[in-house]
């Protein structure tokens, strides 16, 4: 059974070195595999933004622009399926120009992760000190830097998956 866990507009936003393995260029999308969540998450990213950040990775072999090129506004669908299918996360053009709301993928980062209230997250071990980060936080209107209260967004589930909590504590 299929649950949206999250659609909205939102900032994504990757970081650390090779977050992204792309799968395939499509015409009108690419592809992507997450280091660390590879059976766990596809990323499929519609957006001419992200389209023209990997065409330029594509064209140059020059991968230095492109968290920066990449990461930006988008309206996302997050769609968890079961832990035998992968989560589908669709970027598509933004429906505003702002948002609450921050899809935070980060590969390589020491058990400290940054204190949001997080609708979702998933954490994986990459070795004994670093893991892989996924998920979507919450951040407060004002001030990005200091987390707001929970609300949801529109058409949001809780995750079957577990939280970021329960993961953290884990280790």
């Amino acid at each position: 059974m299929e649950t949206v866990l999250f659609s909205d507009t939102l900032f994504v936003e990757i970081e650390g070195t090779k977050v992204l393995r792309l799968v395939e260029r499509f015409s009108d999308c690419a592809e992507y595999t997450i280091h660390g969540f590879q059976d766990k998450a596809i990323l499929r990213d519609y957006r001419r933004r992200g389209l023209r950040a990997i065409d330029y990775v594509l064209a140059t072999t020059d991968i230095n622009r492109f968290p920066e090129d990449f990461n930006g506004l988008a309206y996302a669908t997050i769609i968890d399926s079961t832990d035998d299918i992968p989560m589908i996360i669709e970027l598509t053009e933004p429906e505003s120009d702002s948002s609450n709301y921050l899809l935070w993928i980060a590969v390589g980062i020491e058990p400290a992760i940054p204190i949001y209230e997080y609708l979702f997250g998933l954490v994986e071990p990459l070795d004994s000190h670093h893991y892989a980060f996924l998920g979507v936080a919450i951040l407060d209107e004002e001030d990005t830097a200091v987390p707001s209260p929970a609300h949801p967004p529109s058409n949001s589930a809780v995750s079957s998956r577990r939280s970021v909590v329960d993961s953290v504590a884990s280790f």
